[in-house]
């Protein structure tokens, strides 16, 4: 407010934007993130800055920083996606939340030989090539904002001592239809047992490796069995486990 000798002037309030137009958003980054791409292998660098343009203009909200170690970006409160390079081999974009993202083509399964490269990768990007297109890219980016936007957590994940109600995939419902036996006992495992053979069919990218593990999860429900039987104290783990099946009571 300015004072004259006539009058008060008072500043003129923020202007409203016509509808559907959006204010601008200045998008904040990192100088860790900078130097990381600085500090990259020659051939990861133009990968490196082209797929951090694409995550920050389709999501200039996002946080952007380094977290273990290589650049990540928050929005809404979760982990969105990351980059990542390895020296003098290959550059990958990942998603926290990839298992749930619609990937028909199966380009976020981690192709990568090196260890060390997230799960849900976009991986072993040796130049530019070898990316999709950016319209691929923005899409993948999208969905994971939506699942951060409606607070949907990544498969399997317990919210407190509440477990998650993970529907049945409908490719693997058509397989336990088929399947009277497999699919009796599945119906009456508790939705924490359910949601480990869900997480299981899910986890694949390609179709070969997803028939693979319906086939091996089938032939395990029809044997009476809960997905992971086998993981435990050895043998023991295995027998306790096939006791605490057919019986309902642990040895």
């Amino acid at each position: 407010m300015f004072h004259s000798p006539n009058k008060y002037i008072f500043a003129s309030p923020e202007p409203v934007l016509p509808e559907g137009i959006k204010k601008k958003i200045m998008i904040k980054k990192d100088e860790l993130v900078e130097e990381y791409i600085k500090e990259a292998a020659p051939f990861a660098k133009p990968i490196l800055k082209h797929l951090r343009k694409i995550i920050l203009e389709t999501c200039p909200e996002a946080e952007e920083k380094i977290l273990h170690g290589y650049p990540s970006y928050l929005y809404r409160d979760g982990l969105l996606c990351g980059i990542l390079a390895f020296k003098n081999s290959c550059c990958g974009l990942f998603f926290a939340k990839s298992k749930i993202i619609d990937d028909p083509k199966g380009l976020l399964g981690s192709h990568s030989p090196l260890k060390g490269v997230p799960d849900g990768s976009l991986s072993y990007i040796t130049d530019m090539k070898k990316l999709p297109s950016d319209d691929i890219i923005i899409g993948f980016i999208k969905q994971a904002m939506k699942l951060n936007e409606d607070g949907i957590k990544a498969p399997g994940v317990r919210v407190g001592n509440v477990v998650q109600n993970l529907a049945t995939p409908d490719f693997f419902q058509k397989e336990l239809d088929k399947n009277s036996k497999a699919k009796k006992f599945y119906n009456g495992l508790e939705q924490i047992k359910k949601n480990a053979y869900i997480r299981y069919v899910l986890l694949p990218k390609t179709e070969i490796s997803r028939q693979s593990n319906i086939i091996k999860s089938i032939g395990w429900l029809v044997d009476g069995k809960e997905k992971d039987w086998n993981k435990g104290n050895g043998r023991a783990g295995r027998i306790k486990s096939s006791v605490h099946i057919n019986t309902g009571k642990a040895s």
